[in-house]
């Protein structure tokens, strides 16, 4: 299942989708009380692998980033990529999801830097 940044929700002030070719992206995550959610259908029930697709700015890096659904969550710790639009996908660990309509929030708990993260893409990959 691919969770793209043009499809999210976005709850906040500041966040938004930035269309640009090179962009593509959830950004101007300068406020740690924005927020994004996404809403899913799963075929299958299982456990699926999360993976995130993120750029992050030098002195921007070591957000933590909550990613949830329903009670069960994954964290990232962003880790600066060199540039916001340099993204590197990254692995969260995995969710056990019925089947069904779901609804997955991505929330910063904290912002050390500028920025929280560009966010470009969520995938969750059935691995059961």
């Amino acid at each position: 299942v691919l969770l793209h940044a043009r499809d999210a929700a976005v709850h906040g002030q500041n966040l938004r989708y930035e269309p640009q070719p090179h962009k593509n992206t959830l950004g101007f995550w300068t406020r740690v009380e924005d927020w994004a959610s996404w809403e899913f259908e799963l075929p299958a029930p299982g456990r699926y692998r999360v993976e995130a697709l993120q750029g992050c700015g030098p002195k921007s890096g070591g957000a933590e980033v909550e990613f949830a659904v329903g009670d069960q969550r994954v964290t990232l710790t962003v880790e600066e990529t060199g540039h916001f639009q340099n993204f590197v996908r990254r692995d969260l660990g995995e969710l056990r999801l019925a089947a069904g309509r779901h609804s997955l929030s991505v929330r910063p708990q904290t912002k050390p830097g500028v920025a929280v993260m560009d966010l470009r893409e969520i995938r969750l990959v059935r691995v059961e």
